[in-house]
């Protein structure tokens, strides 16, 4: 077997990350409905500017890669991209911003 730049063979070499699942239907469904012609019009409509779908593009192609050829730079494209969503996600909900609460307001009615 060709040694490959970026590609190894999962029988000879262990890697933490290869346990990892991608499932690249979910890459192809938030690139799809990225370039949906009415997410376009809607981008458009909130900010004036189409939404750039480049990185679904990229994410899809990168699982790809690693289904296909077991690419480790593609595989760590794929977890460094999770991860940062991750990021995003968990900083709006740890906030100093807002107090949460359980109940409304005593005033509230």
């Amino acid at each position: 077997m060709a040694a490959d730049k970026g590609v190894i063979d999962l029988d000879s070499q262990k890697h933490d990350r290869i346990h990892w699942k991608a499932r690249c239907i979910d890459y192809w469904s938030k690139w799809r409905s990225c370039v949906a012609s009415s997410n376009q019009f809607h981008k458009y409509y909130q900010y004036g500017e189409f939404e750039d779908c480049d990185i679904h593009q990229k994410d899809l192609k990168n699982c790809f890669l690693w289904k296909t050829r077991k690419s480790i730079d593609a595989l760590d494209s794929l977890i460094s991209r999770k991860q940062e969503e991750e990021r995003k996600k968990s900083s709006e909900f740890a906030n100093s911003v807002w107090e949460k609460r359980e109940n409304p307001a005593k005033d509230w009615e």
